[in-house]
């Protein structure tokens, strides 16, 4: 699968992904299909400051429209920092995201984790990871201790390479978190803190969230096929009736480009999947498993539709095509 990164965010981050995306792929014996677009570290520090959320996600979009027009199937941000807008992001992105997040999540899952520490910052401390993290316990330096986690780690980021004196800072923060505050292993929750990190011994064990969304990337890679695209992102069993409801709710609100948006993911649903027929099958079923109509001719006809429906689904998704509905009528 051709792979679109967002980089830049820092540049020292977008090497650090690269790199180990080749190494990847060379002990898997693959080859790889990589495009990596240039983001603004400064724009994204200061939108972040602001809380303009969405404003960043518009700036992400044109570079993964940018992406999609050189090839990408699905896009993935290298900061963890870059992910404070990631929902605005997936609401407007033509590709699949690759969300470091649920990764992260799935990883504190597989290591039986009860309480952890994070290092960041201050929007990742602050939200505990924008909210993404609720099977464990999460502590953040208190106090000053915050503040200067912050200050050191966006230094570091812009200038590509960690002082003496930032190491020290992180080592004994992270020991806190350890020592004082409880937490079983401390999240690297900033892309760049490997500069920090990597090649010295801390003193406590930590959970690389660069290293953990790479390892992601490889598996999207080596799987070939992007996940069937969900506009917006929802479940598979938002349909016509669910997308109304959420037209309904963002036209309260103000929020026209989310009102787009979701009347784009019904006009597809409705153009796609018409209901004149009797005969419906379940989404799973046009992907996985075989429907199973009943014994008339009608029926049979019906299914020939219904294997023409999955093959053009299957092609849809291998391009990127939007998916949003629960139930698919046969013509």
């Amino acid at each position: 699968m051709h792979i679109g990164l967002i980089g830049g965010i820092g540049p020292a981050a977008t090497e650090f992904y690269y790199r180990h995306l080749v190494r990847a792929h060379a002990s898997a014996g693959r080859s790889m299909e990589l495009t990596i677009v240039h983001a603004d570290v400064r724009d994204l520090v200061q939108n972040m400051t602001d809380g303009a959320a969405d404003k960043q996600a518009q700036i992400f979009l044109l570079l993964a429209q940018r992406l999609q027009a050189a090839g990408a199937e699905a896009v993935a941000v290298t900061s963890m920092a870059g992910h404070f807008c990631i929902r605005e992001f997936e609401m407007r992105s033509p590709l699949p995201i690759i969300n470091a997040i649920p990764e992260l999540e799935a990883e504190l899952v597989r290591r039986r984790l009860r309480r952890v520490g994070l290092l960041g910052t201050r929007v990742v401390m602050n939200s505990r990871l924008y909210g993404g993290i609720s099977s464990v316990d999460v502590v953040v330096p208190q106090g000053n201790s915050l503040d200067v986690t912050h200050n050191d780690y966006v230094a570091m980021a812009t200038a590509g390479q960690a002082t003496d004196q930032q190491r020290e800072t992180f080592f004994s923060i992270g020991k806190d978190l350890c020592t004082k505050q409880g937490a079983e292993a401390v999240i690297l929750a900033g892309t760049d803190l490997f500069l920090a990190f990597e090649g010295h011994e801390c003193g406590f064990p930590t959970i690389d969230s660069a290293r953990v969304h790479i390892d992601a990337l490889c598996r999207e890679s080596r799987a070939g096929m992007p996940r069937a695209r969900l506009w917006p992102p929802c479940s598979l069993h938002a349909g016509r009736a669910h997308g109304r409801r959420q037209c309904q709710r963002h036209r309260m609100s103000g929020n026209r480009g989310a009102i787009r948006s979701w009347r784009r993911c019904v006009a597809y649903a409705r153009l796609s999947f018409p209901r004149p027929a009797t005969t419906s099958v379940n989404i799973a079923g046009v992907f996985g498993r075989s429907s199973r109509p009943r014994g008339t001719r009608s029926s049979r006809v019906r299914a020939v539709a219904v294997v023409r429906q999955r093959r053009q689904l299957e092609s849809d998704a291998r391009f990127g095509a939007t998916v949003c509905c629960d139930r698919v009528s046969c013509l």
